[in-house]
């Protein structure tokens, strides 16, 4: 077991969520899902916001190891059985604050290409989504950002019907309602920086157990 965050996961290995798991669902409508959706995104921004090395850990995370040669070279690949929901929240949390705060060209792709270590196996239309939402730069000029992804012109209208993508689009609107109310309000005041580094660094406020 060793504690991690997701960033220095994606240094360590690709993750891909498994075809036996099932569907992203933590952007769900139905049920308690929006009350606990809420909640958890309160916490993660709540921790962010404050600045202070303060840390949230996010419980365990585990699977098993995967290893493959492509062209040459070993792949070491993470699936998880547990963690599933919480990565793939992570993983939206990552894309939205780096799309949002990240202008340099250089350090924009150095982290893209991690990113893009992130995928599912579970639907084509769900792996390729993840792609296609990684090479995208949004220009936040939408009411929200997943009208913003909706309409570009490699979004398939046929993928609203996969119920991970969806959920994923759900999930980043409710990320950018957070962002706007605990960050946002913070940018304001001259030379505060954005949020992430708190993502990024090794002393990251977003923690895992990974065994």
């Amino acid at each position: 077991m060793k504690t991690i965050n997701f960033i220095k996961l994606l240094k360590d290995y690709k993750i891909v969520i498994p075809p036996i798991q099932r569907d992203y669902a933590q952007g769900r409508q139905t049920g308690k899902i929006p009350y606990i959706r809420n909640r958890f995104l309160n916490e993660i921004f709540n921790v962010l916001s404050q600045r202070n090395g303060s840390v949230l850990n996010l419980d365990f995370i585990y699977g098993f190891i995967a290893k493959d040669e492509r062209y040459g070279k070993e792949l070491v690949t993470f699936k998880p059985l547990d963690g599933q929901q919480r990565l793939t929240t992570v993983f939206l949390i990552h894309w939205f604050v780096l799309s949002k705060e990240i202008k340099d060209e250089a350090k924009l792709q150095e982290m893209k290409t991690l990113l893009y270590d992130f995928s599912y196996a579970t639907r084509n239309s769900s792996s390729d989504f993840c792609e296609k939402l990684v090479e995208y730069r949004p220009i936040f000029n939408f009411e929200s950002i997943s009208k913003e992804i909706e309409d570009q012109p490699w979004f398939y209208s046929s993928w609203k019907s996969d119920p991970t993508i969806d959920s994923m689009l759900i999930m980043l609107d409710a990320i950018q309602k957070k962002y706007s109310e605990y960050i946002e309000p913070q940018l304001s005041i001259k030379d505060l920086p954005g949020i992430w580094q708190y993502l990024e660094d090794d002393s990251s406020s977003i923690i895992f157990h990974l065994l």
